[in-house]
């Protein structure tokens, strides 16, 4: 895969044994878009989805999409996880290239840097400028504001109606892919290095955190030391064709597996699966349901608190994953 399908790739994966919490039938699942306000200002939609008929409360997860995409990414692995008896939260941040009357300034520019990147328009200074913009760090102030509206919306009960009295705000678990994987590394503990200086976004009202397509140190303000404060439960998610944009190989997002304080810190590797690829990995459909189901697992274990499900985790994962522990 050449540099510049790594680079499309980064910013149009506008996306994206087994375990069950529970042998009985899945629920079905329901959805609703809500418009919320952050502490910067910036009205946002957010996509719920949470299992149909089932009595809370609920723990909640809140996804964070990748650079450029929007609430509609990773459908699959969400209403998975709602059916397993989550409530999932996908805002829509400000990077987003998605038309609609929210869209901000910058994903404006990123639409028309994207569509530059696919004719193979974005050459020189203009790539360093596409790459500078990809690495910011202060797009982390708009996301975690949107994170933060989320959750204040779901304690004021001013969501939905069907959601209303129905979500446990003492079990909440944070996930994000690209982007929103280093969204999800700050608000885990994960010190960031700015132009002030560094600085620390971290959350403790989230129990856990799943890392999906994450960033290793040498990289938007990540250094080896940045990951020496993630003390809870993490699980990384990378593939072994999941490229970084400067050429940065897969084992490269599985450093701060190593590099984080021990315990409870889990990663898959994915067969075959690219950056783009999971929410739904190339391959067999069982593939894509075992990594559901692992995840499903450490949801389980860490926001639920099921020492069944925590002792899943250390069995073999299904064929196509790669699983590592540090407990």
């Amino acid at each position: 895969m050449d540099r510049r399908t790594v680079l499309i790739s980064l910013v149009s994966g506008l996306g994206a044994a087994g375990w069950a919490s529970s042998t009985a039938a899945r629920p079905q699942v329901e959805s609703e878009v809500v418009r919320l306000t952050g502490r910067d200002g910036r009205t946002f939609e957010t996509r719920f989805r949470w299992p149909a008929g089932q009595a809370g409360p609920l723990p909640l997860i809140v996804f964070s999409h990748g650079f450029g995409s929007n609430m509609d990414a990773f459908p699959l692995t969400s209403s998975a996880w709602a059916a397993a008896g989550y409530v999932t939260a996908h805002p829509t941040h400000a990077d987003s290239i998605r038309p609609s009357p929210d869209r901000t300034a910058l994903g404006a520019r990123m639409a028309t840097v994207i569509r530059q990147l696919a004719a193979g328009e974005l050459v020189g200074d203009q790539r360093a400028e596409f790459l500078q913009m990809l690495d910011d760090p202060s797009h982390l102030d708009g996301r975690t504001s949107d994170v933060e509206a989320i959750l204040e919306a779901c304690r004021q009960k001013h969501i939905l109606a069907a959601l209303n009295g129905r979500i446990d705000l003492g079990r909440l678990g944070m996930a994000g892919h690209s982007y929103g994987a280093y969204t999800t590394l700050a608000l885990g503990g994960a010190q960031v290095t700015r132009k002030e200086g560094p600085r620390s976004f971290a959350e403790p009202r989230f129990s856990a955190f799943l890392v999906i397509s994450g960033q290793g140190p040498g990289r938007m303000g990540l250094d080896q030391g940045s990951f020496s404060k993630m003390r809870k439960p993490t699980l990384w998610v990378t593939g072994t064709k999941d490229f970084g944009a400067a050429g940065e190989t897969p084992s490269w997002r599985l450093e701060p597996f190593e590099l984080t304080p021990p315990g409870a810190k889990y990663s898959l590797l994915v067969e075959g699966a690219r950056h783009t690829d999971f929410d739904a990995p190339p391959g067999a459909e069982e593939l894509g349901t075992s990594l559901r189901e692992r995840e499903t697992a450490f949801w389980d274990a860490y926001v639920r608190g099921s020492n069944k499900a925590r002792r899943a985790l250390s069995t073999p994962p299904g064929t196509g994953l790669t699983a590592r522990e540090r407990v």
